[in-house]
């Protein structure tokens, strides 16, 4: 990547401020994510509830703490995919499609949050 185009999505973001705001705050919201569940995160002996679907009827099953570790790695790659994509988006002028990306994350990184502390208190 030259330093042109670097210049130009920085402008970019810049610009539209909406779309800076809800982007920061997204990185920010995704790093006190990965941070908090890795820190909560503890051997135990307890076993927790996943939940697989089969074609005929849903079973549920029990798995080890360490399921608990893919929660950080759905909120990384939550954060930097759809960062990549809005500001693809916002590069080629549909910002609102850009910012809806933005709000959506955000949403999903706090529901993840809710989820991952429930989970976690049981």
């Amino acid at each position: 990547m030259n330093k042109n185009k670097i210049i130009d999505i920085k402008n970019a973001i810049i610009e539209n401020r909406l779309f800076s705001v809800l982007f920061f705050s997204m990185v920010l919201l995704g790093m006190m994510a990965i941070i908090d569940n890795l820190l909560t995160v503890s051997p135990k002996d307890a076993l927790i509830w996943t939940r697989y679907n089969s074609y005929d009827t849903e079973k549920f099953y029990r798995n080890n703490w360490y399921y608990f570790y893919l929660f950080p790695f759905f909120n990384l790659i939550l954060v930097v995919f759809n960062s990549i994509f809005s500001i693809k988006f916002l590069k080629s002028k549909h910002a609102n499609l850009a910012t809806t990306i933005l709000f959506v994350t955000i949403i999903l990184l706090v529901l993840s949050l809710i989820y991952f502390n429930k989970l976690i208190s049981l």
